[in-house]
């Protein structure tokens, strides 16, 4: 009859040893993952430029750092998208599509210069996106900033 108990005995803290060593492994992991996403969200403002005098703005956008103008402009618009030799590129916004000359191009805002830059990369790499910034989709048949 003891070693009945003295087994269930063992066999409990057996558990509460594996139990115990799991949960602080897993708190461990959790607290990692979370120092390194923590403070990582941030604001930013899509604008969207239909080139027939409408024009829409999506403030405050919520995103991570990290991401690309074009994952946080799916959050606010429906976007179809191809890919090619020089990468992806924008086929239609809100069901506005690209159409002989006219397409899509993206520009980020200048606070400094107060005008709107030129992008130097397409909007599936730009990874450049901090807290506030604001870019600019715009339909058009050139390449000239948005007015």
């Amino acid at each position: 009859m003891r070693s009945k108990w003295a087994l269930a005995a063992l066999i409990l803290a057996v558990w509460a040893l594996v139990a115990s060593f799991a949960a602080g492994y897993y708190l461990l992991q959790y607290n990692n993952l979370s120092q390194q996403v923590s403070g990582l969200k941030i604001n930013v403002d899509i604008g969207i430029d239909y080139g027939n005098g409408t024009r829409v703005f999506f403030n405050n956008t919520q995103a991570w750092t990290g991401e690309t103008v074009l994952t946080v402009t799916k959050r606010v618009a429906t976007v179809d998208t191809a890919t090619s030799s020089l990468g992806t590129y924008v086929i239609s916004i809100n069901s506005k599509a690209s159409a002989g000359n006219y397409g899509w191009t993206y520009w980020p805002w200048n606070s400094t210069a107060k005008s709107w830059d030129y992008a130097p990369v397409g909007a599936d790499v730009y990874q450049i996106v901090t807290n506030n910034n604001l870019f600019l989709w715009y339909y058009q048949n050139s390449f000239n900033p948005p007015p």
